[in-house]
């Protein structure tokens, strides 16, 4: 059937499309590692309120204007936000230990 071409063609476009963010995330995480070691060198928090309210601020925005749910956008960058900050974590204790 014509239609069962057309899924399987929409799903390969979906796993090219989770491919580019996993692709994504890994960079995001490296360029973490590089802000610890500059945090780590000169004694600065891992945590940074201010900062990450504008990440969620500005993620909102661009969600929205693609048309997604702002919880949606707030959970997402919740759960990437919390990895950078554990990978950030876990880079400094390393270094310290």
């Amino acid at each position: 059937m014509w239609w069962e071409i057309e899924i399987k063609r929409l799903r390969d476009m979906i796993d090219e499309l989770d491919k580019e963010t996993i692709n994504g995330q890994a960079q995001r995480i490296q360029l973490c590692e590089k802000i610890a070691e500059i945090k780590a060198g000169h004694g600065l928090p891992i945590y940074v309120p201010w900062r990450e309210q504008e990440i969620l601020d500005k993620r909102c925005d661009w969600g929205l204007k693609h048309g997604l749910r702002q919880k949606f956008i707030r959970i997402l960058f919740r759960l990437i936000m919390s990895e950078s900050k554990k990978r950030q974590k876990e880079l400094i204790e390393a270094k310290i230990c």
